[in-house]
């Protein structure tokens, strides 16, 4: 059986920790791994019922949801 499908939310600002984490799953050495389901490219819109109606269509595919949150966010 297959690992269970993860959709990992992020800001743009936090981009580089996505990154990171794919780097983790990538290497032998750490015990990492998640199968990813993430948007397969970048949605070109400003149509923002169009843009939650996609990220909505990928986040029911995934059995996980991973929400990065940055310093950014905690900012008020």
């Amino acid at each position: 059986m297959g690992l269970p499908r993860t959709f990992v939310g992020f800001s743009s600002t936090d981009l580089h920790y996505y990154r990171l984490m794919l780097a983790w799953k990538q290497n032998e050495h750490i015990d990492f791994n998640f199968a990813d389901c993430q948007l397969e490219q970048e949605i070109d819109s400003d149509n923002e019922s169009y843009i939650k109606r996609k990220c909505r269509e990928r986040i029911n595919l995934a059995g996980s949801f991973i929400s990065l949150i940055g310093t950014d966010r905690l900012a008020s």
